[in-house]
């Protein structure tokens, strides 16, 4: 059946997110990135790598013809060696579909040619996936210079499609890990580096780095242990089946590459060796876990800093250097000024040493004939060392330069040993609303929440009934002498608050548990009542959604009790007055969600109504951006009040705009955002997406000029 480009288009759209879509899109129409892949296609269909000739056309040949079930011993029974496929059942299993096409065409051309033409197509598919998922990770990036710095790198196509190793799957398959670290899909990621690992043991070297930033990132014990269940469950899959295969376990396990991990080592007396990869290793393991907030950045970076470690105290293969080549990319990514001075030179050297070191390719003409290059070698050994030392000096350099820029950006925000400290206050619950969610952005694990509901003088359980404006007017029935200690006892870790039944009294355990977090968010009517208090907040908010348009954001706030809201409705106009002119006064960021059309009959309407947004800024030096690109992105109306008055900026601001665009905005107006906002799917829609901006904004700015 026929169809048509626009349902192929739906169908990927309902498969994929239509931000994968527009990179697929962006990366396809470049003419560097077709130039690339025409040159892909060439290698692979008029130059054979040597080691597909020697090694695996070999394998696959003995595989399809005797056993394919088991083709470690169908190999091993052929007489074939031993060094020919060291890889697990992922790297067999992902590379057969075609090259068994190699016999499905053999009266036509000789099956090794088809089988050869099957793994170099097989390399590229995944070469492209790999650069898709580096440009996921990156975030943030110019999509000319990833595709200089990896499709046409010249890593990527010597040892791909010249030297011919198949390294690209395991390392995709990791890099597929780390996006799904990413995206928080952690039983995901286990089951990809699993898979990985099984496809080639080195990329276990990435599993003690995801374990420490998930233990920095306070991943959760339930989702922890289901990274370690499906990680472990995969792998239990993949190599049990095969343990009992003696040709499996000389080929895969007991491969000759194993021991290059004990080359270096200081010799002691009495035939004690210190051997100095593993030392090494575990010293850059030691230095990451002593950090106290890793960002996503430096996770990536310092996965690579475990990957050149053994390039530089190894003696290396040409393949080994693909490993690294995604890390390098990221970083180049994120600092492009590196590129010319340092990646380049790094690039030649790797080069010019394995074209005159290294076995390559062989060219294939169309009469079947392979006529062996000769393999031209300087043969002096001076030359050779020269050449490998600028090789691993340039490579060690660019291990000092990932690891600043990683530290800097790393310490960009500075997060000290005590919380920032953001108060948000309202008449409803909608100030536990917001504190929900500007948690949901930072981190939960990150975040702790005090509310001043919970220092009632009178529990729930009483039978008198107070009066709603008493609650607004008179502070005196909360214990906000207590609140506030409690508040300041958190700041300073002292205890470990924890949050009690809806509007209950706190109950503070004798045996206080330290407790640290990036974000205290401090609810309440009356915490700005208290100068000691007001005067160590760092950043305060007011924040007041009109009554009639409450049971529209009771989904958002689904977490509280919606129907304490309407209890605002009994406050007289006066009271209301005066708490407003309260809070705006000593609040630096003010918030009111009105309705655009005050005359409509909100009972009568099902769906949300019209609303506006009304912005008050202690410091408006940003409204004219964060105008700028509503307006371009999102056609908003927007107008400014109290223009003339520096000292505070209103806006008043009219937009639908989705969640994507929200995203969007918050990488031009927060440098390093995502360094800060570590869950970017929590951004809201519509006006909440604004506040949660402005909010985090204010914020960043706040730990940016306090470092």
């Amino acid at each position: 059946m026929f169809i048509s480009r626009v349902n192929l288009y739906s169908y990927l759209e309902n498969l994929f997110s239509i931000k994968i879509l527009n990179l697929i899109h962006e990366i396809n129409k470049n003419f560097i990135f077709k130039l690339g892949l025409i040159f892909r296609i060439f290698l692979i269909f008029f130059a054979l790598p040597k080691i597909h000739l020697n090694w695996f056309i070999p394998f696959y040949q003995n595989a399809i013809n005797i056993n394919l079930i088991n083709p470690w011993s169908a190999h091993v029974l052929s007489n074939g060696d031993l060094l020919a496929f060291p890889y697990g059942i992922v790297m067999y299993l992902a590379y057969l579909p075609l090259s068994i096409l190699g016999f499905v065409f053999k009266d036509l051309i000789p099956s090794y040619l088809i089988i050869g033409f099957g793994l170099g197509l097989t390399t590229i598919l995944f070469d492209y996936f790999c650069l898709l998922l580096i440009a996921l990770i990156s975030r943030k990036f110019s999509i000319r210079l990833l595709i200089l710095t990896y499709w046409l790198s010249p890593i990527s196509l010597y040892v791909l499609y010249i030297h011919g190793q198949l390294d690209i799957l395991p390392v995709f398959l990791l890099i597929l890990s780390l996006y799904f670290v990413y995206k928080n899909n952690f039983s995901l990621s286990g089951v990809a580096l699993a898979l990985a690992i099984s496809a080639k043991f080195s990329m276990l070297i990435a599993l003690p780095f995801i374990i420490i930033y998930g233990y920095r990132i306070r991943l959760s014990k339930k989702i922890f242990l289901k990274f370690i269940f499906y990680f472990l469950l995969v792998l239990a899959f993949s190599f049990l089946p095969f343990m009992n295969n003696n040709d499996f376990i000389d080929m895969v396990l007991k491969s000759p590459q194993s021991e290059k991990l004990f080359y270096l080592f200081i010799n002691y007396s009495s035939g004690l060796n210190l051997f100095i990869l593993p030392t090494i290793f575990l010293v850059i393991l030691y230095f990451i876990w002593r950090l106290d907030r890793i960002t996503f950045d430096l996770f990536i970076m310092s996965i690579g800093l475990g990957f050149f470690v053994l390039l530089l105290l190894l003696p290396p293969s040409p393949g080994w250097y693909f490993w690294i080549l995604p890390f390098l990319v990221f970083y180049q990514l994120k600092c492009p000024s590196d590129y010319l001075f340092i990646s380049l030179p790094f690039y030649l050297t790797y080069i010019i040493f394995y074209s005159f070191y290294s076995e390559g390719s062989v060219p294939i003409f169309l009469e079947n004939n392979i006529i062996y290059l000769s393999n031209f070698s300087f043969s002096s050994q001076k030359i050779s060392s020269i050449l490998f030392t600028i090789l691993q000096a340039s490579g060690l350099l660019i291990c000092i330069r990932m690891f600043t820029f990683g530290i800097a950006r790393n310490n960009f925000f500075s997060f000290g040993k005590k919380p920032l400290l953001v108060g948000i206050s309202s008449i409803n619950n909608s100030d536990l609303g917001l504190s929900q969610l500007l948690s949901n952005l930072f981190g939960k694990s990150f975040c702790k929440t005090i509310s001043q509901n919970n220092y009632f003088k009178l529990s729930n359980k009483n039978n008198l009934k107070i009066n709603t404006a008493n609650k607004l007017d008179n502070p005196n029935i909360y214990y906000l002498n207590k609140f506030s200690r409690d508040v300041l006892s958190l700041r300073n870790n002292d205890f470990s608050y924890e949050k009690n039944k809806k509007d209950s009294f706190l109950n503070i355990k004798n045996s206080r548990e330290k407790l640290k977090c990036s974000f205290l968010f401090i609810v309440g009517k009356h915490y700005l009542y208290m100068k000691k208090l007001r005067d160590f907040i760092n950043l305060k908010i007011y924040i007041d959604i009109d009554q009639r348009l409450l049971p529209y954001y009771e989904n958002k706030f689904n977490s509280y009790d919606i129907e304490e809201f309407d209890s605002s409705l009994k406050f007289s106009k006066k009271n209301k007055i005066e708490y407003d002119n309260k809070q705006i006064d000593a609040s630096d960021l003010i918030f009111k969600i009105l309705p655009l059309n005050k005359k409509v009959s909100f009972k009568e309407n099902i769906q949300l109504p019209k609303q506006r947004l009304e912005v008050i800024m202690a410091n408006g030096y940003f409204h004219d951006s964060l105008a700028h690109n509503l307006i371009a992105l999102c056609s908003a109306n927007i107008t400014v009040e109290n223009f003339d008055q520096m000292d505070k900026i209103t806006l008043s601001i009219e937009v639908d705009i989705t969640k994507e665009d929200i995203e969007q905005i918050s990488k031009y107006l927060i440098p390093n955002c995502e360094d800060l906002v570590i869950n970017s799917d929590f951004w809201e829609s519509g006006l909440l997406g604004i506040i949660q901006i402005i909010s985090v904004k204010h914020i960043a700015d706040i730990l940016t000029h306090s470092n």
